[in-house]
């Protein structure tokens, strides 16, 4: 028996949030955090508060938390990112994640993106994750599907590490 996987996608325009439940295969929760601050660091100290908030009332005694964290990429696209100052911004949410976790005494597993979803796009990804989970939420937004997507390798992954 699996004890459920919170899976956390950070970011500052939504941060997603979803405790998957491995043995049945279900989201037992699926939500995306909205920052409506108007600066970057007060969007991060909005999805500090609300992720707090969310372990506190809605799984208390989460013990597999799963955080996407950044990872700098030397493409083009990755060095464009990285000086328009995108990725420090987004390193201070997941930073804010995890100190939510770490405040109320858990410690997350910190995932790139490429350790969880390799080089695909997204259209991709979320094409994947539709066709192997059934109860998706209409309103999912892409930062749950992430975490879904999250979620789902995480159980793979433990899965693999309990039967070594």
């Amino acid at each position: 028996m699996m004890i459920p996987i919170l899976a956390i996608d950070p970011g500052l325009t939504g941060t997603g949030l979803v405790v998957w439940d491995h043995d049945t295969k279900s989201i037992e929760w699926m939500r995306t955090i909205k920052p409506v601050g108007k600066s970057w660091e007060s969007k991060a100290r909005e999805i500090f508060d609300r992720t707090e908030s969310f372990i506190i009332n809605s799984v208390p005694n989460m013990k597999r938390i799963f955080l996407e964290v950044p990872q700098y990429h030397g493409s083009f696209g990755g060095v464009t990112t990285a000086a328009s100052g995108a990725l420090v911004k987004l390193s201070f949410a997941a930073a804010a994640c995890y100190f939510a976790c770490a405040r109320l005494g858990f410690v997350p597993t910190l995932v790139t993106p490429t350790r969880w979803k390799g080089q695909l796009p997204k259209r991709v990804i979320h094409a994947r994750i539709r066709r192997k989970v059934k109860n998706i939420p209409f309103d999912a937004t892409e930062h749950s599907l992430d975490a879904l997507g999250l979620a789902l390798y995480a159980a793979e992954e433990l899965m693999l590490s309990e039967k070594l």
